[in-house]
């Protein structure tokens, strides 16, 4: 399935059984599949590179939660260069409740874009394939 931002920005593909969900602004967009998402972030008239974006990022960590970084990597999303990075976020004093992720952040026409791929527990290989498929199909129309 193709959801096509309602300001013509991007179109993005998205397995059959997911639920495209509009968040609170900067979300543009959350994925929902069975313990396992995608979210779209917009930030207008960032001044920051992706790679500083992910330095934000990590300085700002919610604390109820035990976050561990792995390393920022460039990437691309949509033709665009950017910065790449996994993480794990773990439950205070619970072992078991463990979320895995990945960020994509590019910037395209001035605008800074942040997809948030990630589960609801440790990831599997099918998770990461259909996250990277649909960090893949993205497109941006202007």
């Amino acid at each position: 399935m193709t959801w096509t931002d309602p300001q013509g920005r991007f179109q993005i593909g998205y397995p059959n059984g997911w639920q495209p969900t509009k968040n609170p602004s900067p979300s543009v967009v959350e994925f929902l599949g069975s313990g396992i998402g995608l979210e779209v972030l917009s930030f207008l008239n960032a001044t920051s590179t992706p790679a500083q974006q992910t330095d934000n990022i990590r300085a700002n960590r919610p604390t109820n939660r035990k976050f561990v970084d792995g390393p920022t990597k460039s990437t691309t999303v949509g033709g665009e260069g950017g910065a790449f990075m996994q993480y794990q976020s773990l439950g205070l004093g619970n072992t078991s409740d463990v979320h895995e992720g990945a960020l994509w952040l590019v910037k395209h026409a001035g605008t800074l874009y942040q997809f948030n791929g990630y589960t609801y527990r440790p990831s599997t290989d099918d998770d990461i394939n259909t996250i990277n498929a649909i960090i893949g199909s993205v497109v941006f129309l202007h």
